[in-house]
């Protein structure tokens, strides 16, 4: 619940917004701009975003007029996170944000890599194992096809084992969705049903990934 809403409209060239985050309290930040680090004689420039703190949520602020681009993230679960952009005008707006959630599977990852990192290492012995050469005792060794063949299939078996776990290690995104409608006068105080009734509804789904990449970003110095 909205604990203090403004009495008076919004200034002039100003817009009003509810925002809200059902069944959670979300930080809310608004996207200002983008910051160039030119880079050195080996690296290459950084770009971080930059923004400023909006709120959070249930909250009513007045902002410019214009488009305006929002991050949520959960204030107890950095993992729930997603973006939303929309346009303020003149009549006031609610805004329901769905906040999105990133699903990360660690172990899967880590099995691919390591499957990976074994499987082409036994299939670079391979190699040898095929040509023959001389041992680091001096002696010589036989090409041993056979055995060539054994370990070239054994680290090919491990490089497609890792390259299945890794994508199915794939950090999994749950988008976020927002619903907006607007109400008639700036000191009206809305109500936000479960179920939005009033006169304009919008789904939109946001990336999280893109979300957390930016809220990452923006956390950087």
């Amino acid at each position: 619940m909205i604990e203090r809403y403004p009495e008076r409209p919004p200034g002039e060239d100003r817009g009003r917004i509810v925002l809200d985050t059902p069944g959670m309290r979300a930080n809310v930040v608004e996207i200002t701009g983008v910051a160039r680090t030119p880079g050195g004689f080996l690296s290459a420039d950084t770009m971080s975003i930059l923004t400023q703190p909006v709120c959070t949520t249930p909250c009513v602020v007045d902002l410019p007029r214009g488009r305006h681009e929002f991050i949520f993230t959960s204030a107890t679960d950095d993992s729930r996170t997603s973006a939303e952009t929309i346009d303020l005008q003149a009549k006031p707006l609610v805004l329901k944000h769905a906040v999105g959630r990133e699903v990360p599977h660690p172990w899967l990852k880590l099995g691919g890599y390591t499957s990976l990192i074994i499987g082409l290492t036994t299939a670079a012995i391979s190699i040898p194992v095929f040509a023959g050469g001389q041992r680091s005792d001096g002696t010589h060794a036989e090409p041993n096809p056979a055995g060539g063949f054994v370990a070239l299939g054994i680290g090919t078996a491990f490089t497609v084992l890792g390259g299945v776990l890794l994508s199915l290690g794939r950090t999994e995104m749950q988008p976020g969705a927002t619903t907006t409608w607007t109400f008639e006068r700036p000191s009206e105080r809305p109500a936000i049903p479960a179920t939005p009734t009033m006169e304009s509804t919008r789904f939109r789904e946001s990336s999280s990934q893109e979300a957390r990449a930016l809220a990452r970003s923006s956390a950087e110095p």
